[in-house]
């Protein structure tokens, strides 16, 4: 197993335990919404918590990547390139697209991003942990 992907399962469970934690000590509540469990808290164990799961998510889809060697395996077979005519302009530019989708915790990536370093990706997981910190702390401030 990879350090990335230790480190991300490494906190998941740390969250879980700083949450279940909470619970137990009365900072922290937990109620069903239909099947859904919800837990909700007020006490700054119960945020680190939270913090810490959602840092666990992001990180785990990009420690998996990082963990991946060589390139990946395709299905159809490699057509060799024509050699350039004289008329065809060179391709100067490469590029791509891709984008960061957050369901609930679940990061969704996608693109054609081609050698993204990983302190891209961790950039990426920092600044949505940043992000839902922002907007768990503006929530819980506009509960009270």
């Amino acid at each position: 197993m990879k350090w990335a992907l230790l480190g991300s399962v490494v906190l998941l469970a740390t969250g879980a335990v700083l949450v279940a934690v909470s619970v137990v000590q009365g900072g922290a509540s937990v109620a069903l919404f239909g099947f859904i469990p919800v837990v909700s808290g007020s006490s700054g164990l119960f945020l680190l918590g939270v913090a810490l799961l959602f840092v666990g998510f992001l990180s785990v889809p990009f420690a998996w990547a990082a963990g991946e060697s060589g390139p990946a395996p395709t299905l159809r077979e490699e057509v060799p390139e024509p050699p350039p005519s004289k008329s065809s302009v060179p391709a100067s530019r490469s590029g791509g697209f891709g984008g960061l989708v957050l369901i609930g915790p679940v990061p969704i990536l996608f693109g054609s991003w081609k050698g993204v370093s990983s302190q891209v990706r961790w950039a990426l997981a920092i600044v949505g942990a940043v992000i839902f910190t922002v907007a768990v702390v503006a929530v819980l401030w506009l509960l009270r």
